[in-house]
């Protein structure tokens, strides 16, 4: 006899509902009653860290591992490469180099002569020549 699912009720706060797994440790969650990504779940030392998405600045590859830096002006380690977490971010953040994952609402200034993007927390981050098609394209698409 197969037993009834239960359902929470209506009325009840929204819980993190983790998606899938791309890499252990990183999970796209959402809330039960929304749609899309609402935090990410970093495991870090002694515990995980729920990180709002629009509050990441730039992902930097260091080896196989990758900084978060944040608009707090703190940086987040994790033990897994850019390319891992390239596929839990949200789709609007920018891959503009091998080495760098970029969110496009951080970035200050582009300098086309030197291919480098100058962002919100005075970073400054190469742009690649396959990234500079993506940067200038964002930029036609928005530019007044």
């Amino acid at each position: 006899m197969e037993q009834a699912r239960q359902f929470p009720a209506r009325n009840a706060s929204p819980r993190i509902v983790p998606l899938n797994e791309p890499g252990k440790g990183l999970k796209p969650t959402r809330t039960s009653q929304g749609a899309g990504f609402s935090k990410l779940i970093f495991k870090v030392s002694g515990g995980a860290e729920f990180v709002d998405p629009a509050q990441v600045i730039v992902l930097g590859a260091d080896s196989n591992y990758t900084r978060v830096m944040m608009r707090a002006g703190r940086t987040i380690l994790l033990s897994r490469t850019l390319k891992d977490c390239s596929r839990v971010f949200p789709a609007t953040f920018l891959r503009v180099h091998q080495s760098w994952l970029v969110n496009p609402a951080s970035i200050r200034w582009y300098d086309r002569k030197n291919a480098t993007l100058h962002l919100e927390n005075e970073t400054t981050v190469p742009v690649s020549r396959s990234g500079k098609v993506v940067v200038e394209q964002l930029i036609d698409r928005y530019a007044r």
